[in-house]
């Protein structure tokens, strides 16, 4: 029942993320930008996992700082990075 939003821009990383997290029966959103990921926090996740280095407008520190401002809730976040 753990909803966790993934965000990266390798949609490989996204895919490897999916399988691991769904072996433990998490509900996985994904998000392979920013806007897109905006869109998503709607849906609610518990969690969050976001890439540090998302080539896109933000970085993963202010994208976990725009989808906390923009969560209608709570929202427990990590940073990750290679």
């Amino acid at each position: 029942g753990l909803r966790v939003l993934c965000v990266d821009n390798d949609r490989e990383i996204i895919d490897g993320m999916r399988a691991l997290l769904g072996r433990w029966q998490v509900d996985v959103i994904s998000a392979t930008t920013v806007d897109e990921a905006l869109e998503k926090i709607a849906e609610g996740p518990a969690v969050m996992l976001v890439d540090y280095h998302l080539h896109d407008r933000l970085d993963g520190l202010a994208t976990l700082d725009a989808l906390r401002a923009a969560s209608p809730g709570p929202v427990a976040g990590a940073l990750l990075t290679a």
